[in-house]
């Protein structure tokens, strides 16, 4: 469940309160002086903290959640809206709006602030607010008072709401998302959404498009926003790390218990492992913990399974899936439980000038891929689509999808899985960044860069189905990369 934004220190989280000093920093444009004051503290471009919120990359399955609705909108340019009072609900313009739905930002609406009110849920335990997903830039409010921002559009984040709650509620987020249509010099990480050869026409006809053809970028909450009710212990995320020692499997568990409460708690941790299949006898493990009030604590766990099957891709047989599910109690009631699927296979990589090979469980492979980027409208995207391409891509004779920069929703790696297809994952970098930008404008194009993929890993860590992370795609040469080998077997 939630863990603290990991930004440009590796994996580990952070743990900044909410409602820290309040410096100001500015979101630039593409082009010239900054243009907006960007309003949260934990986003400077000086210091690199860009965001300060929980980071959700699993669902909660023990206290139930709901989702939010009623909301209405304002479109507003970068850095208006607070002198109006949109923060606390205020100001003119509010018109119903759908969510989750993956707005249009284009020069002068590249801001767009939502509402909606909510009772206080009937719940004794804590209140997560949970956004799946948000283009790009995403501030919260709650009664006016702010609780964070987050940084990237592929991460499910949030905020725990329990102080803050009232009788009656209302909840301010405001979505930006910058237009940079001069490519080589943009900042913001969007992957193909706003460079690319896969919108729907090329960079170097932008100024002599009509009307309806203006330079756009993806802005919104295009995943549901839900309250999420658990316990005083979440489990911040869930690796697992499965291999095999003389035939059998082995599996590594790593997890993170963070304590939402300010009080000392004490508690057992249970994990369970078995076949999605339903085969054989689930493994249990058992552990107790104690956790000082607002602090975390580290769990591993190692289990033997004896006769685990391989995920073997498609073309060699079945993709074997197991589940591990981990639940947290305190005071002999569960206070959170998330689960995630894994499965046993072995990767070898041979790279190097002029040679290339992979083998998948001591299989040699010769790929056959092909890219994949189904669609600019993220929030239209459904796991039936997602099923209709995989079973195509396999009918076409394919073993492995490249997906384009970005990340796609979590129901097409769970289908992938499924089917046994590789994927090559890409992290939302395509083409040229920054050049000839500022030096803070080059730190936090840089900083940002490797948050979003320590997010990307966690996110996705624990699927089969990928075989390999892509850091750039389609990266500028540099003579600095020379080191990397010849440079025509770069570009091959």
């Amino acid at each position: 469940m939630p863990g603290r934004a990991h930004h440009g220190r590796g994996l580990r989280g952070q743990h900044h309160r909410v409602g820290a000093t309040r410096q100001r920093a500015h979101l630039r444009g593409a082009d010239g002086p900054a243009s907006h004051p960007l309003r949260h503290s934990r986003w400077r471009v000086h210091d690199f903290a860009v965001s300060d919120c929980l980071l959700l990359p699993l669902e909660q399955r023990s206290g139930g959640k709901r989702e939010l609705s009623g909301w209405e909108a304002v479109w507003k340019s970068l850095g208006e809206g607070e002198a109006e009072r949109l923060p606390f609900g205020r100001g003119v313009g509010w018109k119903p709006v759908g969510v989750p739905r993956q707005l249009s930002a284009t020069s002068g609406a590249q801001s767009v602030w939502y509402r909606t009110v909510f009772p206080k849920p009937d719940h004794s335990g804590r209140v997560v607010l949970r956004i799946g997903g948000a283009f790009t830039a995403t501030h919260a409010w709650l009664n006016g008072r702010l609780l964070g921002s987050h940084y990237g559009h592929f991460s499910a984040f949030g905020f725990d709401l329990t102080p803050y709650l009232k009788p009656d509620n209302e909840l301010v987020i405001c979505c930006e998302s910058p237009v940079e249509p001069q490519l080589d010099r943009k900042r913001h990480v969007m992957g193909h959404f706003n460079d690319g050869d896969l919108r729907p026409y090329p960079a170097s006809a932008y100024m002599s498009l009509g009307e309806p053809y203006r330079w756009e970028v993806p802005l919104g909450l295009w995943r549901p926003v839900e309250l999420e009710y658990v316990g005083p212990i979440v489990i911040d995320w869930l690796r697992l790390k499965p291999s095999f020692e003389a035939g059998d499997g082995r599996l590594e568990v790593e997890a993170r218990l963070r304590n939402l409460d300010g009080r000392q708690m004490d508690g057992e941790v249970e994990l369970v492992v078995a076949p999605v299949s339903g085969a054989g006898v689930p493994l249990r493990l058992k552990r107790e913990f104690r956790i000082a009030g607002g602090g975390d604590h580290p769990i591993s766990m190692r289990l033997a399974l004896p006769g685990a099957l391989r995920w073997e891709p498609w073309r060699f047989g079945e993709p074997a899936l197991y589940r591990a599910e981990m639940a947290v109690e305190v005071s002999r009631t569960e206070s959170s439980r998330v689960e995630d699927t894994f499965g046993f296979r072995d990767l070898k990589w041979d790279i190097g000038p002029r040679r290339w090979s992979l083998s998948v469980n001591d299989r040699p492979m010769f790929l056959r891929g092909a890219c994949y980027a189904p669609s600019h409208r993220m929030d239209e995207l459904t796991a039936e689509q997602f099923a209709a391409d995989l079973r195509l891509a396999k009918e076409t004779n394919l073993d492995a999808l490249r997906v384009v920069a970005n990340v796609l929703p979590r129901d097409f790696y769970r289908l992938a899985d499924e089917a046994g297809m590789l994927l090559l994952q890409e992290l939302p970098l395509f083409g040229t960044y920054a050049y000839q930008a500022r030096a803070d404008d080059a730190r936090f194009f840089e900083t940002t860069a490797k948050e979003m993929q320590a997010e990307m890993v966690e996110l996705l860590r624990n699927h089969p189905s990928i075989a390999v992370w892509i850091a750039h795609d389609d990266p500028p040469w540099l003579p600095d990369n020379a080191d990397m080998g010849d440079v025509n077997v770069v570009r091959q």
